[in-house]
């Protein structure tokens, strides 16, 4: 799974700019750039165990 269908399997760029408290247009420079800042790992990784998502690569996120 790439970034982008993470994005859409976790609802959708604003659903998730609003979940994560960033704006829409961050999430899609996420999207444009292929990777999440890591500051938003733990909440990731619980909307998509939310989603049943059960595995998401370290590999998507970039520290930040």
């Amino acid at each position: 799974m790439n970034v982008a269908e993470l994005i859409e399997a976790l609802g959708g760029t604003n659903h998730l700019a609003t979940a994560l408290s960033v704006s829409p247009a961050g999430v899609r420079n996420w999207r444009s750039f292929g990777r999440l800042p890591a500051r938003h790992y733990k909440k990731v990784l619980a909307l998509a165990t939310e989603k049943g998502i059960d595995e998401i690569s370290l590999d998507l996120f970039w520290e930040d």
